[in-house]
């Protein structure tokens, strides 16, 4: 039986972004538009990762003022 692979994980730190109780970053998650394949082109960290939380995405874009 094959082991599925997590893919609700951000595809920057690899940080889980699934639905929790408590918080966690579930919120604010951005979907990946890219494929798999497009993202490993990319040479991002976790390419299986299907999101961008949203700390990554506060570090990408640079918003240290918002």
């Amino acid at each position: 039986m094959k082991k599925k692979i997590d893919t609700q994980i951000c595809y920057e730190c690899g940080e889980s972004v699934k639905r929790r109780t408590k918080g966690g970053k579930f919120c604010n998650r951005i979907p990946s538009l890219d494929s798999y394949g497009t993202r490993k082109e990319m040479n991002v960290p976790f390419p299986r990762g299907e999101w961008l939380c949203w700390e990554c995405d506060f570090k990408r874009r640079g918003d240290h003022d918002a």
